[in-house]
């Protein structure tokens, strides 16, 4: 088994004990990593005669990870969606929002009115108000499912 193998293997057994052990510290991961990064680079040192100096970049370089955070990675995503985007798309989505928003508030305002009536005979009122609040829920609820479905035709 060669070096890289069992540091492979070494590293899978250092994440699972890390997944079972997950507490905030760390010091024995660290010294752990620590010991195979520094048998690394005497490998390097005797094996291929680099330099100390050397050795550590290139041990560096091999055991470098770069973290980025959940939330980080989110807003990448989204930053790169919305910038590879077309106006096209942007206008249909922004159509989609604008056109059910308002078929909710007139649904609303259709029910909300005969609503009002049958409860106490008028047509301003309580009911209306709910009623159109309502629609524009309902309206924004169809512009969110628009959105998904202009976003996966284009995903396509």
């Amino acid at each position: 088994m060669s070096y890289f193998e069992r540091l492979e293997l070494k590293a899978r057994e250092l994440q699972e004990k890390t997944k079972k052990n997950f507490s905030t510290n760390r010091e024995e991961d660290v010294e752990e990593l620590t010991s195979y990064m520094r048998d690394y680079m005497n490998q390097l040192v005797a094996e291929e005669h680099l330099s100390e100096a050397d050795a550590l970049e290139k041990a560096k370089s091999v055991f470098y990870v770069k973290r980025t955070r959940p939330e980080e990675e989110k807003e990448l995503e989204r930053i790169a969606y919305y910038e590879s985007i077309d106006p096209a798309t942007e206008e249909a989505i922004g159509l989609a929002y604008g056109s059910r928003i308002i078929l909710g508030i007139v649904l609303g305002a259709i029910i909300g009115i005969f609503g009002q009536i049958y409860y106490d005979g008028t047509i301003w009122g309580i009911v209306l108000w709910i009623m159109i609040g309502l629609g524009m829920l309902l309206g924004v609820g169809l512009g969110l499912a628009s959105h998904a479905g202009i976003s996966k035709s284009r995903g396509k």
